[in-house]
């Protein structure tokens, strides 16, 4: 039941994550043409009704990982130990806070914590 909730927050999470990361690039492309009304452009995407509206289904990424992570947890004698530290840990560095190098090294970790997932659901 916990790895099902966790899967419907990432999928909406997923959405929300993605509509937010495009309106961001577009914004940062009027940004960068300058002109006056490009500061209100970047306002308007970073505190306007968009990001009221894609803010939450952003958070629920970040709620369904952290259950993800617990129901790995949970499954460990099936999965294995290594999976859930790694699924967090990569969470953690690909959040785009960091270089774009430490983002792909997160985002390769998260893969090779599914690695185990999946092998363990082609088992069963």
């Amino acid at each position: 039941m916990l790895s099902g909730i966790a899967a419907a927050l990432l999928a909406a999470g997923s959405v929300g994550g993605g509509r937010f990361a495009g309106m961001r690039l577009v914004a940062g492309v009027l940004a960068g043409e300058g002109g006056p009304a490009a500061a209100e452009t970047w306002t308007a995407v970073q505190q306007g009704p968009p990001f009221l509206v894609l803010g939450p289904l952003v958070l629920m990424a970040v709620i369904g990982t952290v259950l993800a992570t617990v129901a790995l947890v949970r499954a460990r004698a099936d999965v294995t130990v290594w999976a859930a530290p790694a699924h967090l840990a990569g969470f953690v560095l690909a959040g785009g806070e960091f270089p774009a190098a430490v983002s792909v090294l997160g985002e390769a970790l998260v893969l090779a914590a599914l690695v185990p997932v999946a092998r363990a659901a082609l088992r069963g």
